[in-house]
C-alpha cells in the first residue's frame, strides 16, 4: 500500500506487487547502460537489421527530398518562363500609347454593336415564336372543332399550354 511508503523511498512489503520509484528508476538505467554500452542482448542481435533500417530509411528520406526540390524547381521555372514571355511579348508591341486607346475604342465599339445585334435576334426570335404558336393553337382548335374530332383530346394538353402561354404574353405587352 501507498501508506507503507516513506518519503526516503522505502521499498514496499515482500509480498506486495506494488513496484516503488527507486525499483523503477534502477531498471531503467541498467537498461540504458547496457543500450549505451552496446551490451543489450535485443541490440546485439538485431544490429544488421537496425543498420539495413537506417539506410533504407536514408534512402527513402533522400528520394524524398529529390522529388520535392525537384517539384519546387520546375515550379520556378514555369514562373520565370510566365514572367519572360510576358515581358517579350509588351516589349514587342511598339503601339504607342493613343493606338492602344483607339485599338480598346474599337473593341468596345464593336462590343456594343454585337450586343444590339443579340437584342435584336433576341427579338425576332420571340417573335417568331409567337407566330409559330399561335399557328398551331389555329390548327388544334381547327381539329378540335370538328373536322377531324378523334384528334380533339390527344391536343387537348398542347392547347391548354399554349393558351396560357398566349395570355401570359398578353398580360406582360399590357405592363409594358
Amino acid at each position: 500500500s501507498r501508506a507503507s511508503l516513506s518519503a526516503a523511498g522505502a521499498r514496499a512489503p515482500a509480498g506486495s506487487r506494488l513496484v516503488t520509484r527507486p525499483a523503477v528508476a534502477e531498471r531503467v538505467g541498467v537498461a540504458m547502460g547496457n543500450i549505451l554500452s552496446g551490451t543489450c542482448p535485443e541490440i546485439r542481435a538485431g544490429g544488421k537489421e537496425s543498420i539495413a533500417a537506417t539506410r533504407i530509411q536514408a534512402s527513402f528520406r533522400g528520394m524524398r527530398e529529390r522529388r520535392q526540390r525537384k517539384r519546387e524547381e520546375s515550379a520556378a521555372l514555369k514562373i520565370q518562363a510566365v514572367h519572360r514571355g510576358r515581358k517579350v511579348r509588351r516589349d514587342l508591341d511598339f503601339r504607342s500609347v493613343a493606338q492602344k486607346k483607339k485599338a480598346g475604342m474599337e473593341v468596345g465599339n464593336e462590343l456594343v454593336e454585337m450586343k444590339n445585334r443579340m437584342i435584336e435576334m433576341r427579338a425576332k426570335m420571340k417573335e417568331r415564336e409567337r407566330k409559330v404558336d399561335a399557328l398551331k393553337l389555329k390548327k388544334i382548335t381547327r381539329y378540335a372543332s370538328g373536322k377531324e374530332a378523334s384528334q380533339g383530346n390527344y391536343f387537348g394538353e398542347e392547347r391548354k399550354r399554349l393558351e396560357r402561354k398566349e395570355t401570359s404574353r398578353a398580360r406582360r405587352a399590357a405592363r409594358r
